[in-house]
């Protein structure tokens, strides 16, 4: 079967281009042109995994790992956190704090009398 002008059995479109201001260029390639791009942007896919469904389940599977990993280092850095001497060393000053203030309202002169 011959194609005649205007008919065409395989297109793909390429990106527009600006021309000039408010001008753009749409191109189109047809028949073996257009067939050898989708070949080429179906290569490409193929190769960074796009396509892949088992890639995809792959890094899926990836991530989920990374995540339960990150929730349990921020466990432990939370108990680490909370027992470190730091830490330690606010809450007895922060229990002192309390304290001092309990008996400053609890004494006769923190009274007003």
């Amino acid at each position: 079967m011959s194609m005649r002008p205007g008919r065409s059995a395989c297109s793909s479109w390429r990106p527009n281009q600006a021309i000039a201001a408010g001008v753009r260029r749409v191109e189109a390639l047809t028949g073996q042109g257009a067939l050898e791009a989708v070949r080429k942007r179906e290569k490409i896919l193929e190769d960074i995994g796009i396509t892949s469904a088992r890639a995809m389940r792959k890094a899926l599977d990836r991530l989920e790992k990374l995540v339960a990993r990150e929730k349990e280092l921020e466990k432990k850095l939370r108990a680490w956190n909370r027992n470190s001497p730091r830490a330690m060393e606010r809450q007895r000053l922060r229990r002192e704090r309390r304290r001092r203030a309990w008996r400053e309202k609890s004494s006769p002169a923190g009274r007003g009398y």
